[in-house]
Parts: C-alpha cells; structure tokens; sequence
C-alpha cells in the first residue's frame, strides 16, 4: 500500500508504531493539488 506500518518492540521503553510512505513525495503532492479540497490544506502546510 501507499502507506506501510508495523510495530517495533523497544525493550523497556515499550512498543512503537514505525509508520512509512512507500510514495513519492511528488506524486503525493500532485494527487493532492488534483483534489479540490486538499488543496486548501496543501496550502496551508507548505507556508
């Protein structure tokens, strides 16, 4: 999938959710821009 999570056992500081983006970052950002209302959202981030 797009996004990829598994979960990392740390000893005594317990267990963690390791969570990473198998896409690119330029495709993510030219689905966004296509999507009306994330478009909004995307630009807000980016300021």
């Amino acid at each position: 999938g797009i996004v990829n999570a598994r979960v990392v056992s740390l000893g005594r500081y317990g267990r963690t959710k390791i969570i990473k983006i198998s896409a690119s970052l330029k495709s993510i950002e030219e689905g966004l821009q296509e999507d009306l209302f994330m478009l909004g959202v995307t630009e807000l981030v980016t300021r």
